[in-house]
């Protein structure tokens, strides 16, 4: 299944509602994955197939907290929703294609996330001829749901590490797609998404 794919920064709609409790709903409500945000400089960042690789990340997150269903891409519509991911992640898109990227959406809720940190502290101890090295990821991404209907916004700051005791590589990649599974940062990115998932709907 292949989430829809659009991207962050809502232009003109109500302010953010930190404070206010998600409501709770009888049933799952639709929610779109509107995209990710790269606010990161990094080079090992731009590749677009890591921004869809959040994405995933993301409506895995959703799904799991039975608040919501995913609403799935049409055959027709997909390669056209990959176009506009790369777009995003690349912050081609400007504010008035967002506008109407977001009044394509026909969920009762869309979702975005923003990567606003990535960190790789280290740390070191020698005890006599034994020498350990730590090296970490830390994440942090900002998630914003957004009602359809009223414009009104949830939006959470989330944090995730991850350690390892030997260095890696920041991303491989398997054909399309990013493996997150191979490196520590994957497990950063997920506690970070999730972190801020729960923040909104807890």
């Amino acid at each position: 299944m292949l989430i829809s794919v659009i991207i962050p920064v809502l232009i003109g709609c109500s302010s953010t509602s930190s404070g206010t409790h998600f409501p709770a709903e009888d049933e799952p409500s639709t929610i779109e994955v509107i995209g990710v945000q790269n606010e990161l400089s990094l080079n090992s960042w731009k590749d677009d197939r890591v921004g869809l690789g959040i994405q995933a990340i993301l409506a895995e997150a959703l799904f799991e907290s039975g608040k919501f269903r995913l609403m799935e891409v049409k055959p027709e519509m997909q390669q056209k929703r990959r176009e506009i991911a790369a777009g995003m992640w690349a912050g081609i898109y400007k504010d008035s294609h967002i506008k109407e990227f977001i009044a394509q959406s026909t969920a009762r809720y869309q979702v975005m996330a923003k990567v606003i940190y990535f960190g790789r502290p280290s740390t070191s101890a020698s005890f006599g001829v034994i020498h350990h090295e730590s090296h970490s990821s830390v994440i942090r991404t900002e998630v914003t749901i957004i009602h359809s209907s009223s414009g009104k916004k949830w939006r959470a700051t989330g944090e995730g590490k991850s350690s390892t005791s030997a260095s890696s590589v920041v991303f491989t990649f398997q054909n399309d797609r990013v493996d997150f599974d191979q490196a520590n940062i994957g497990n950063a990115l997920r506690e970070s998404i999730k972190d801020a998932v729960g923040k909104i709907l807890n």
